[in-house]
C-alpha cells in the first residue's frame, strides 16, 4: 500500500543519481511477454494472451477447479476510478500526499505542483499516491506532464508516473537529468532515450494481454510506443498502485508540474466504478499471498497473519498485542450481496482475544463486525450494538441496504439472519475490507483463529 513508497525510495534515488554518481544500470530492453499465456500469480490467469476474469470458464477458487487465487470480473475498478484535472479547493479523499525531505506538493492553477525546499535536504521527495490499488489489466495511467524538470540545469529535478503493488514492485516513467526512463525500476530494467517535452508531454503505461507498453503523446490523443518499451506483465498489475510525484537531489529551483490525471483522450475516458464486493473470491488454498490482499501489521504487532493452504490463518501469541489482518488493496461496493467471511464458531479464546471483520472508506471512517471476550459486536461511526454470539456462527456478513449497513450471520453460508441494520455513516461504494485479529491487551496465551474463505465456502 501507499506506506511501502518508502521501501522504494532507494530505486528512485539510484536512478535520478544515474551515471552522475559512477553507477551503471542495465538499459536493454527486456523481452517481451511470450504470445503463449502463462498462469500469473494468484488471480492473474492468462490463456493464448488473454486475461480471464470469474466470468470465464475456469473457476477462481470456491469448487470448480484448481485455485488460481482471487479474481475480480470486469469492467469496474480499473484506472480511471480515479480521475482528477487538479482544480477545486484541494487533493480528493482517493489521494494520499507523500513527502520525504523538504519538498512540497500543492494543487495550485489546475495543476498538481511540486517544488523543491529552499533548504533543501539531500533527497526531497513528494508525491500523490492513489489509496487503493486499480484493475490495470486492459486499461492504462496516464498523465499530462506539462513541467517535467527540463529546465532545471543542475539535472537535479525528476518528475515520475509509477505504478506498483504493495511490495514495492515498480513499473515506472522517469524524466532524470535530459531523459525519459521507463521500464522494471525494482528490477532496475530501464531504458532511457532523450527527453522531448514536446512528443513526451502526455505519459502513459498500458496493459494489453498480457504486456506492459510505455507509450507517449503530445496531445493525449495520439500515442506513440517509446523504443524499447514492452514488459511481461506482472502478476499484480489486476491491483497496481498509482503514484505522480518528483524528486530533487541537489539544490534545485525547479517547480515539476502534472495535470489531467487519466483524462487523456478526446473525449476523455469514461469513468468506471468500484467493483461489487462480492466479486473478489478467495478460498486461499494455493497458500500464496494474492496481490488483492495485503497485510496489515502492528509496529510492534505480537501476532502473525499468513496465507496457509486452504486457509487465512492468525495467531496472537502469549505476551503479545497489536493487529494482524489481510486488506483489500482495492476499494468495494458493498451494495447488492455484500461481503462475508466463512469463520468457524470461535470457541478457544481469552479475554484479551479480538477478531474483526471491518470495512473503511476514503475518509477512513470505520465500520464492522468484532469479536472480543466471547461477544459480537455490530458498529459504524454513528451508532453500536452488542449482538452476542451464538456458538453455531460460522459466516459473518456486511452489505449496504440503502443508507444503513446490515450486519448478518449465519450458520450454513445460505441462510442469513438479518442480526442488525445500523446507520452507515461512511462511503459504501468505496471501501476497503479487512479482517483478522486485533489484541489491545497482552494475551494470556497463544490463540490461532483462521477464515476459510471470503465469500466463498
Amino acid at each position: 500500500m501507499y506506506h511501502e513508497a518508502v521501501a522504494r525510495l532507494g530505486w528512485l534515488a539510484l536512478l535520478t543519481c544515474g551515471a552522475g554518481c559512477g553507477l551503471t544500470l542495465d538499459l536493454s530492453p527486456a523481452p517481451s511477454v511470450s504470445a503463449d499465456g502463462d498462469v500469473g500469480r494468484d488471480g492473474a490467469v492468462m490463456r493464448d494472451g488473454a486475461v480471464l476474469d470469474a466470468s470465464g470458464v475456469d473457476g477462481f477458487g470456491g469448487d470448480g477447479g484448481p485455485d488460481a487465487g482471487p479474481a475480480v470480473s470486469g469492467p469496474c475498478g480499473g484506472p480511471t476510478v480515479l480521475e482528477d484535472d487538479f482544480t477545486g479547493g484541494g487533493r480528493r479523499a482517493a489521494w494520499e500526499a507523500y513527502v520525504v525531505g523538504r519538498a512540497t506538493i500543492e494543487q495550485t492553477g489546475g495543476q498538481l505542483r511540486v517544488r523543491p525546499a529552499a533548504s533543501p535536504s539531500i533527497f526531497d521527495y513528494a508525491s500523490y499516491l492513489s489509496k487503493f490499488a486499480v484493475d490495470l489489466r486492459g486499461s492504462w495511467v496516464a498523465v499530462e506532464v506539462p513541467e517535467a524538470g527540463a529546465s532545471d540545469p543542475t539535472g537535479s529535478a525528476s518528475a515520475f508516473l509509477n505504478v506498483y503493488d504493495a511490495t514495492g514492485a515498480e513499473l515506472t516513467m522517469t524524466y532524470t537529468v535530459g531523459e525519459l526512463a521507463y521500464g522494471l525500476l525494482s528490477a532496475l530494467d530501464v531504458v532511457s532515450i532523450p527527453y522531448s517535452p514536446t512528443a513526451h508531454r502526455w505519459w502513459r503505461v498500458r496493459e494489453d494481454a498480457g504486456t506492459v507498453h510505455f507509450e507517449a503523446s503530445p496531445d493525449g490523443v495520439t500515442w506513440n510506443p517509446l523504443p524499447g518499451g514492452t514488459r511481461p506483465a506482472p502478476g499484480w498489475v489486476e491491483a497496481a498502485f498509482m503514484e505522480i510525484g518528483g524528486a530533487y537531489d541537489i539544490l534545485s529551483d525547479t517547480v515539476i508540474a502534472f495535470d489531467n490525471f487519466n483524462l487523456d483522450g478526446m473525449p476523455p475516458r469514461v469513468p468506471t466504478t468500484f467493483c461489487p464486493a462480492m466479486t473478489l473470491v478467495d478460498d486461499f488454498d494455493d497458500g500464496v499471498l494474492s496481490p488483492q490482499w495485503d497485510r496489515w501489521l502492528s509496529p510492534v504487532a505480537g501476532c502473525t497473519a499468513d496465507e496457509v493452504p486452504g486457509l487465512a490463518n492468525f495467531t496472537s501469541y502469549e505476551g503479545g498485542v497489536g493487529e494482524c489482518q489481510f486488506v483489500t488493496t482495492r476499494r468495494f461496493d458493498l451494495h447488492g450481496e455484500g461481503a462475508f467471511i466463512h469463520i468457524p464458531s470461535i470457541t478457544d479464546y481469552t479475554p484479551e482475544t479480538g477478531f474483526v471483520f471491518e470495512v473503511y472508506d476514503l475518509q477512513d471512517n470505520w465500520a464492522g463486525l468484532a469479536f472480543a471476550a466471547g461477544e459480537l459486536s455490530a458498529y459504524t461511526p454513528v451508532a453500536w450494538m452488542d449482538l452476542g454470539y451464538g456458538g453455531s456462527v460460522a459466516y459473518w456478513r456486511i452489505r449496504a441496504m440503502g443508507t444503513d449497513l446490515e450486519m448478518a450471520t449465519s450458520e450454513d453460508g445460505v441462510t442469513y439472519a438479518p442480526v442488525v441494520s445500523l446507520a452507515a455513516g461512511l462511503d459504501t461504494g468505496a471501501c476497503g475490507m479487512v479482517f483478522g485479529v486485533r489484541a489491545a491487551a497482552p494475551m494470556s496465551r497463544s490463540i490461532n483463529i483462521s477464515v476459510r474463505g471470503f465469500n466463498t465456502d
